[in-house]
């Protein structure tokens, strides 16, 4: 269900005929006024499966699975970002714990640590990425 902030709310297509973002091939990728309102990583992240679909398949208009190839794509990035930010987060309680002379302190941070591969191993898990 949409809500009234939802940018496909506003959008003419999905007004005019229903939502056709991403699934459909009434879909302008370049000129979706839903693009614009996108955070900029989410924009690259959907430049990057865009061209990983046009790579393995034709045009999205002359080919039904270049829309199945770019959400695997955009799913799979996602969900690298995702296991990214549980890496990123690891190394920086592994600092301050080498930093760290405090035993307790040093316990809280390993912690930390094994929290990051627990949350990192669960993702690869449920989403099935390596």
């Amino acid at each position: 269900m949409l809500t009234n902030d939802d940018p496909v709310k506003h959008c003419p297509v999905y007004k005019s005929v229903g939502c056709s973002h991403v699934d459909g091939p009434l879909c302008d990728f370049p000129k979706c006024d839903i693009i614009d309102n996108m955070n900029e990583q989410i924009k690259e992240l959907v430049e990057q499966a865009k061209c990983y679909a046009d790579e393995h398949n034709a045009h999205y208009l002359q080919n039904p699975h270049w829309i199945e190839t770019f959400e695997e794509k955009f799913s799979e990035l996602i969900v690298r970002q995702c296991i990214e930010i549980c890496e990123t987060e690891k190394a920086d309680y592994t600092k301050y714990r080498k930093g760290a002379w405090d035993f307790e302190e040093k316990n809280i941070y390993a912690e930390g640590e094994a929290a990051c591969d627990i949350i990192k191993h669960k993702i690869k898990r449920k989403f099935g990425v390596n």
